[in-house]
């Protein structure tokens, strides 16, 4: 199989178990955070809590329709697209929100997956 970034990441790790895990190291990692932490930036200049989880739920998105066009559709061409541009269009979600969205779609993706 061809090495991509993400086969890097996962190295010996099995896909579908990672991807299965990171609801509940989210939810862990998420669950202490008031209003305010969610608003605030991480660092001068970086992104909040808040609109992490709304670039992975378009993540998300972006890669359950990615799987099922390739699945679906022959000569299909993955389309890339710009992180700093789709939050550019839609904002940073109330963080809750976002992150609930984000484990529904992945719930979907795995039972499809």
């Amino acid at each position: 199989m061809p090495q991509t970034p993400y086969s890097k990441a996962l190295g010996d790790h099995d896909a579908l178990a990672s991807l299965r895990e990171m609801h509940g190291k989210y939810s862990s990692a998420l669950a202490s955070l008031d209003a305010a932490r969610w608003n605030q930036p991480l660092a001068p200049g970086k992104w909040t809590f808040a609109q992490l989880v709304t670039h992975l739920l378009h993540t998300e998105l972006a890669f359950c329709l990615r799987v099922r066009m390739a699945v679906t559709s022959e000569q299909y061409t993955v389309q890339p697209f710009d992180q700093d541009a789709w939050m550019d269009h839609e904002p940073a979600h109330p963080g809750a929100d976002a992150f609930a969205a984000w484990a529904s779609l992945r719930r979907v993706n795995l039972a499809y997956f």
